[in-house]
């Protein structure tokens, strides 16, 4: 996140935390941290009604806790990305393995990997709207797969002796 985009968020975050009490404030935390409200009341000793009423009448609030929220996904995106990393590094050391059959499982796993999770997109990223198109997708996916598998047979297959 750039500097100009940190103080707009910083600013907000101050203004959000001036409108609301530290009771609030601790509220929200727990609420955005998955706590049901009843206990979150029971932990403040407020009446549920209260917590209820807070997220319904002020905005502020029901803000910080979209914050606090936001702050979780991207920190998981972030740590997701990380581990991404590791295994595209990890994938990458398979790949120049010297046993043949671990590369071509390093490959099927990339192979199964990007056609489950491209299978119905086009070229242009876009989901497939045309059936032959995706008629076709899904030959050409049939067709790797099974050259992955005879190369998988091939390996297992006694070398011969000639």
């Amino acid at each position: 996140m750039d500097k100009p985009v940190m103080k707009v968020v910083a600013d907000k975050l101050t203004l959000q935390l001036a409108a609301l009490s530290p009771a609030q404030i601790r509220a929200a935390g727990m609420l955005a941290s998955g706590i049901r409200a009843r206990e979150v009341s029971a932990a403040l000793k407020v009446a549920p009604e209260t917590v209820s009423r807070w997220r319904q009448t002020i905005p502020e609030f029901e803000a910080l806790i979209n914050l606090f929220v936001q702050e979780t996904i991207d920190a998981t995106r972030a740590g997701l990305h990380d581990l991404s990393a590791q295994a595209t590094a990890e994938l990458g050391k398979l790949l120049k393995s010297e046993s043949e059959a671990t590369r071509i499982k390093a490959i099927q796993l990339i192979f199964d990997t990007v056609t489950a999770r491209f299978d119905m997109k086009g070229p242009d990223g876009y989901l497939m709207t045309d059936p032959d198109a995706i008629a076709e997708s899904r030959a050409s996916s049939a067709r790797m797969s099974e050259l992955i598998k005879g190369l998988t047979r091939t390996e297992k297959s006694p070398k011969s002796q000639y």
